[in-house]
């Protein structure tokens, strides 16, 4: 006979367990679209099925001191001028707490989310259904449209995190960002044009007083978004005209991005033919950049490709260029202040990160 004490003693157990609250507690909101960006908009509810690529940016230990180390070693008039950190210094400064960490990951595995990498000590990815997603931020995905481009992407209009990981975390992607991408524009200079009315490498530098040629000790990197090509034809037939003995650019294959070496491609040839012919004798290196790989990638997920490959490589360019702009309506501040960060990373391992600006205003 089964003793009235041990009915108890279950009933009591199984109503512990029942009332148990959820481990990382109730979802509070995190994120959201405050205002639509113009130009975009929702056209329904995101296939349950598509596959999102998703990051999670887990709060950096001690930024503000990576902040002001960069600000006195890229201070000419400090001692300490160009005394860059190693790759392992930066870590330290940018490493997230073990716990935190370990917090963010249960959460996860909670959701049944267990095949997660971290390209970097302070980034989480995982590639998810989008139902698997709405299950974990108690959001709902929608496709949003962008009407001039038709680019296409999954994402929610407001999303949830446990309360207590809020102060763990710094972004999650895909999300509420809806970031166009303006794409590279192409100019002439006509500052810089010689005689001939031409913009050459010689020109460029009489505009501009540069008198000092390159040692070759240093490698100089072009971006490449949105399967924009390089022809390394068309690289070796401006080196003979313009710059006599120019190396042929490299290709260096981010996120699984790759080189379609088409000749059409103006701005990845204009890219690659001008910061190579300029930086000569320095090695060049064209960086084909992909988005995350998920359905409906975009440019901003490609941006954070980008950052994670600067601060992952042992040996990264020691300057890139990026003739890639967009509009900032529809960025997140989160977003914005995390990528930021990953360029000052970046920055302070002696990487010099260049963007074009004024094209659009």
């Amino acid at each position: 006979m089964v003793s009235f004490s041990k009915i108890c003693f279950v009933a009591v157990s199984a109503g512990s367990v029942l009332a148990a609250p959820a481990p990382h507690g109730p979802l509070v909101k995190f994120g959201e679209i405050k205002k639509l960006p113009s130009k975009w908009v929702a056209t329904g509810a995101a296939d349950g099925a598509a596959v999102i690529k998703a990051q999670i940016g887990i709060k950096q230990n001690n930024i503000k001191g990576l902040q002001d180390k960069l600000a006195d070693i890229a201070d000419p008039n400090s001692p300490n001028y160009g005394q860059w950190l190693s790759k392992e210094e930066v870590d330290k400064y940018s490493a997230p707490a073990e716990a935190d960490v370990a917090a963010v990951k249960a959460w996860l595995a909670d959701s049944g989310i267990t095949d997660v990498t971290m390209p970097t000590n302070d980034w989480l990815e995982f590639s998810v259904p989008v139902s698997k997603m709405e299950s974990l931020l108690g959001s709902k995905y929608e496709w949003f449209v962008h009407l001039e481009t038709g680019e296409k992407v999954p994402r929610t209009k407001q999303f949830s995190v446990p309360q207590n990981l809020h102060n763990l975390i710094d972004v999650v992607t895909p999300t509420t960002v809806l970031y166009h991408n303006m794409g590279p524009s192409v100019h002439s200079s006509p500052q810089a044009a010689g005689a001939s009315g031409l913009t050459s490498p010689a020109s460029i530098k009489s505009a501009y007083n540069v008198d000092y040629k390159g040692t070759g000790n240093t490698v100089v990197g072009t971006t490449g978004f949105l399967g924009v090509g390089a022809s390394h034809e068309d690289y070796a037939n401006f080196g003979s005209q313009f710059s006599p003995g120019l190396k042929d650019f490299r290709d260096v294959s981010i996120n699984g991005g790759s080189n379609s070496d088409d000749g059409s491609a103006l701005e990845g040839n204009l890219d690659t033919q001008y910061c190579g012919a300029l930086a000569s004798p320095n090695p060049s290196q064209y960086l084909a950049t992909a988005p995350t790989g998920s359905d409906g990638s975009s440019f901003n997920d490609a941006m954070l490709a980008f950052g994670n490959y600067l601060n992952s490589a042992s040996a990264p360019p020691s300057a890139v260029s990026t003739s890639y702009g967009g509009e900032e309506d529809g960025t997140d501040p989160n977003y914005m202040d995390r990528i930021c960060n990953e360029f000052m990373k970046a920055g302070s391992r002696g990487v010099s990160i260049f963007f074009s600006s004024g094209d659009n205003g």
